[in-house]
């Protein structure tokens, strides 16, 4: 059987998909469309009502002797590394305990940093363990025997990533970020607690998105892969 295709989670967003709290994610174009000019034959160029089209490579798309002009959009999607229907294996960080037979996975981690674990046995004998890893493999050293989550896409989009909507954002799995605390004044806590002044999910993907790729790539505005998914069993 053919191995499935493979893609690179960060931890939080590991854990909001096994949580059923996320169902799309975003890939990055790699490179963007701007470094393709004289670039192992690719082109693009700005028409006349500033809709950015790129030209094919030549040895592949030509069709006149200027090549064949197709939309960004269309081009981007034609040539991703994904299809609908496609079974993506997610690979996470991780940490091999082969000894007990077990694997151990960063998106478990607990605020603790605790990782837990059933500890076989009957009676006083079983029960959960806590394991604290200080050494977590990269993700792209993940074997295929070691990967827990299948992703079966079901739609694919491709815009800026600026573009996202609030409701798209909300389907990252990100938490709105609590940015200022409410209190009823004069009560004692935790009774004074009102529901907390929050951001909007565009502004918490925003923070995601610049920690997962680094500051200031959120201002940069790349082109990304909007992929919508749901959880596969992969036989």
């Amino acid at each position: 059987m053919t191995s499935p295709k493979s893609l690179i989670l960060p931890p939080w967003k590991v854990r909001a998909i096994l949580d059923d709290k996320a169902s799309q994610l975003r890939v990055v174009v790699k490179p963007q469309p701007e470094a393709w000019r004289g670039e192992g034959g690719w082109m693009y160029k700005k028409i006349i009502n500033r809709e950015l089209r790129v030209v094919e490579n030549l040895k592949t798309g030509k069709t006149t002797s200027e090549g064949r002009l197709v939309p960004l959009h269309e081009f981007l999607l034609k040539h991703g590394p994904y299809r609908v229907g496609d079974i993506i294996a997610v690979k996470e960080e991780w940490h091999d305990d082969f000894e007990h037979n077990r694997v151990f996975y960063r998106a478990d981690e607990g605020e603790d940093g605790l990782i837990p674990y059933m500890i076989p046995g009957e009676g006083f004998g079983g029960g959960v363990g806590g394991a604290r890893i200080t050494a977590w493999r990269p993700a792209r050293t993940m074997p295929p025997e070691a990967v827990r989550l299948h992703l079966r896409i079901t739609e694919i989009r491709v815009h800026r990533v600026q573009e996202i909507s609030e409701g798209d954002a909300s389907k990252e799995g990100v938490e709105r970020l609590v940015l200022k605390e409410n209190t009823i004044p004069g009560v004692e806590p935790p009774f004074n607690r009102l529901h907390p002044l929050t951001s909007s999910y565009i502004d918490a993907y925003r923070s995601a998105f610049d920690a997962d790729h680094g500051a200031g790539s959120w201002g940069a505005n790349p082109f990304v892969w909007a992929v919508s998914f749901e959880k596969a069993r992969q036989e």
